[in-house]
């Protein structure tokens, strides 16, 4: 999962993860850098 993960970063980058939670609810707060709210935006 590790090797994917980077894989991913690599190929996609940075910006294109928001969280690493799998499933975020906006009721309770991150314990990661989370930039989820911004997916919302971007929709």
């Amino acid at each position: 999962m590790l090797a994917a993960a980077g894989i991913y970063i690599r190929t996609f980058g940075p910006s294109r993860i928001y969280c690493a939670k799998v499933f975020h609810d906006m009721h309770s707060t991150c314990p990661f850098p989370c930039r989820f709210a911004r997916l919302e935006h971007e929709r």
